[in-house]
């Protein structure tokens, strides 16, 4: 009896030592498919992975008269090569000609109005 005892107690001891090198063997894949993940989210420019924090949105454009400002609106929305977005743009904008940026979401002629 004293050797099947000691035989289960062996066994136990073994499924022991494997469950927890098992657990760390996971521990340490997650942590490698961590490094992957946040490497990717660096790349993409998700976050920084200097102060893992979210990069900030670019700054709203003032409001201002001048070349620069797309003639279909009041106000000053930049004439840019690329589709300009409100978070860009201070405040509503009166559409006054082709709402070539989709700024005026309801055409109401009025674009950007939240906020």
């Amino acid at each position: 009896m004293g050797e099947r005892l000691a035989a289960i107690a062996e066994q136990i001891a073994i499924w022991l030592v494997a469950a927890v090198v098992g657990f760390f063997g996971l521990a340490i894949w997650g942590g490698i498919a961590l490094v992957f993940v946040f490497g990717a989210l660096d790349i993409f420019g998700v976050i920084d992975i200097d102060t893992q924090e979210s990069k900030p949105a670019r700054a709203p454009i003032e409001q201002s008269a001048g070349p620069a400002c797309d003639p279909n609106y009041t106000g000053c929305v930049p004439d840019l090569p690329y589709d300009v977005d409100c978070d860009e743009v201070a405040g509503p904008v009166e559409v006054i000609g082709s709402d070539v940026d989709g700024l005026d979401a309801d055409n109401d002629g009025i674009g950007c109005e939240w906020g």
